[in-house]
């Protein structure tokens, strides 16, 4: 009977205190944005369930608020859309295990390091530093990071150049490479793939990803493409090309795979900086026609109809020369990568399909009319 209660009991707050903690990392988030917003219109956009830098973002002092999913719907509601699926897309392991479903889009992984060890290598518990340095024989370059965790956070590049090891281009010795490995708590190696080189022309020195988000239609029972932005990557950002770390996202029209303008982050600024060509660069963004944009749209149509339990998913792909690989799935996207472009509630079939599933409520009729949405930049486009 006491056990009986006490797992009723677990099982009534657990859901509370899941959410209650993804509120206070909300508002962790709201301390640490640099965005200059007063103080006042803080508390109003929280009020509305944004965030202060939403309102820059979004450009909310000129556009509809229905019509975008908020900050708190995105932290505190969205995680949960998957159910206990999610973790197969928390845990990179996980993802990786998934992704053997789909050789042609799977990504070569090598094992885990926990404090200077490789496990999940098939060979025992050996020496991490010596692993990699074998690896790079036969592979150019090698990815580690966390197997948890996201937003680009400690991802390291380990390749040799000109007989000098590198880390995050930073020359490292066997000793510092095997002290940094001993630091490491829970990350996976992966295969450096290659991507096309048309994307790479944007920017090189960071792999640059297409975020695909698919949601799952329950009434017609299939899946359905959301919306999709290239990142690419900066100086700043490097190695990664995260949109909040410095990075630029470029909207992709769904039907041509073509890219519209770049922006980055507002960061310390109160406006947005739109740019037609990449600003380190000179690379044209504006125009480039996505590789492969029919296919890509086709497969991950395929591969999200094999996996019905995971509704609602963002997806990181490298586009390469021969297609695409599946780097990554996340259960709650970053959506303001997206939405700084487009609001995703102005699309019926997105609007319900948040509804359905409890994350917001319906946007007004009058909301859809193009008359209540300005998407212009805020600045004129660079070059």
């Amino acid at each position: 009977m006491l056990r009986d209660a006490l797992i009723s009991c677990y099982r009534t707050l657990e859901p509370v205190g899941r959410k209650f903690d993804r509120f206070v990392r909300l508002a962790e988030k709201e301390l640490r944005s640099t965005v200059p917003v007063p103080i006042g219109r803080r508390l109003r956009m929280w009020r509305q369930g944004f965030l202060g830098e939403s309102f820059v973002i979004y450009r909310l002092d000129r556009n509809n608020p229905a019509l975008y999913v908020t900050d708190f719907q995105r932290h505190v509601r969205t995680p949960d859309l998957n159910g206990r699926y999610r973790f197969l897309l928390k845990d990179k392991l996980l993802f990786e295990r998934t992704m053997r479903n789909f050789p042609a889009q799977q990504i070569a992984t090598f094992g885990v390091i926990r404090g200077g060890r490789m496990h999940f290598t098939g060979t025992g518990n050996r020496d991490a530093a010596d692993y990699l340095l074998g690896l790079l024989d036969s592979r150019p370059r090698l990815v580690v990071k966390p197997v948890a965790g996201g937003a680009g956070g400690n991802v390291r590049l380990l390749f040799r150049e000109n007989g000098r090891l590198l880390l995050n281009d930073r020359p490292v010795s066997s000793d510092e490479l095997r002290g940094v490995t001993r630091l490491m708590r829970n990350d996976i190696v992966m295969e450096h793939v290659q991507q096309h080189p048309n994307i790479a022309a944007l920017y090189p020195r960071t792999t640059n990803t297409l975020r695909v988000l698919t949601m799952w239609d329950s009434e017609r029972a299939e899946p359905f493409i959301a919306g999709a932005v290239l990142r690419i990557g900066r100086d700043q950002c490097y190695p990664v090309d995260n949109w909040s770390q410095g990075g630029l996202t470029a909207d992709a029209d769904l039907e041509t795979g073509r890219l519209g303008k770049g922006v980055s982050h507002p960061g310390r600024s109160q406006s947005l900086n739109w740019c037609t060509r990449h600003p380190d660069t000179g690379a044209r963004i504006e125009g480039l026609a996505l590789p492969h944009w029919p296919e890509i749209r086709t497969e991950m149509l395929e591969i999200c109809r094999s996996l019905p339990f995971l509704l609602y998913v963002g997806w990181d792909l490298i586009l390469t020369a021969d297609g695409f690989r599946l780097l990554e799935g996340n259960h709650y996207p970053d959506l303001n990568l997206m939405q700084v472009h487009r609001p995703l509630l102005a699309k019926e079939r997105v609007a319900h399909f948040y509804k359905a599933h409890g994350v917001s409520k319906p946007p007004p009729r009058a909301a859809s009319q193009a008359i209540l949405l300005d998407t212009r930049p805020a600045r004129k486009a660079e070059r």
